[in-house]
């Protein structure tokens, strides 16, 4: 006995299959429509997925490290000598400065780089013993006859906030071991 579904399909006068199921098209152009129309539609979602990202790097990850750094402490942009931006802020008593390289002309910027310095003169020992980690900042002597602490950071995409926090948390904690360490 046909479903209530077979009959009416039927008196539409559409084929169906021995199961009540209406039978699909298979010719060639109706498989090639629908190869077109998948693909289409994965273009659109693709782009529409995409859109956000393209929008996000035309905005400046300058501005955006520089309102974290705000969060954080005092901050003030300004220019280096190169007339790349940079960044003089403190963090929990300490100065640190960020500047920027590779800028494009909406001050996105390909690096950043974090420096700290410090009064102090560390010894060698001390100054090896920071090196021999495996990752994190570098420790150097400086031309103005201390120590300074110093991390680059490439920039590929415009980082969100939680990702600028996170780089800035994790240099204001560095900053402190290493003054921990060379002045006990």
């Amino acid at each position: 006995m046909p479903s209530f579904a077979t009959s009416i399909l039927r008196s539409l006068g559409a084929k169906v299959s021995a199961y009540g199921r209406k039978l699909r098209h298979r010719s060639g152009v109706w498989q090639t429509g629908k190869v077109i129309l998948l693909a289409s539609l994965a273009v659109v979602l693709a782009a529409f997925l995409l859109w956000p990202k393209a929008q996000a790097r035309e905005a400046s990850n300058v501005d955006t490290i520089m309102q974290i750094a705000q969060v954080f402490g005092t901050a003030r942009l300004d220019r280096d000598s190169n007339s790349s931006p940079r960044i003089s802020a403190e963090l929990d008593g300490f100065a640190y400065t960020i500047t920027f390289f590779d800028c494009g002309p909406s001050d996105t910027c390909s690096s950043a780089q974090f420096v700290t310095h410090f009064d102090v003169m560390a010894d060698q020992a001390k100054l090896d013993q920071w090196n021999g980690q495996t990752a994190g900042p570098r420790a150097y002597f400086d031309a103005m006859g201390g120590t300074s602490l110093a991390q680059t950071t490439q920039l590929d995409d415009a980082p969100g906030p939680a990702i600028v926090m996170g780089m800035i948390g994790n240099w204001g904690n560095a900053v402190f071991d290493f003054a921990v360490l060379i002045d006990p």
